[in-house]
């Protein structure tokens, strides 16, 4: 694929989700899973700015991001954390010739 078309497309990807971000929280699971996604693992800094300068995707973002991607990172955060607390007791007990 060319550098153009590449462009091309990203460009149409981004403006399918500005008009998905522009219509929350009035839109289905799967189009808030698709912006989810996107926010995490495709936006880039121009993305951000360009929704923090358009003031109705700007209120939608914050919404979105209270509603949705804030709430993910507890959960992750949690899991993190418990994932680690069970390593650290296990290298403990290992180190202490209890396993």
């Amino acid at each position: 694929m060319s550098s153009n078309a590449r462009r091309a497309q990203g460009e149409q990807r981004r403006r399918y989700i500005e008009t998905t971000l522009a219509s929350y929280p009035d839109i289905e699971p799967d189009a808030i899973s698709e912006l989810i996604e996107w926010f995490e693992k495709e936006a880039g800094i121009g993305d951000m700015a360009r929704i923090m300068r358009s003031s109705d995707l700007k209120r939608a973002y914050i919404s979105l991001k209270a509603d949705q991607l804030d709430r993910l990172q507890g959960i992750r955060l949690f899991w993190s954390a418990s994932l680690g607390m069970l390593v650290a007791a296990a290298a403990t007990a290992l180190m202490l010739g209890g396993i």
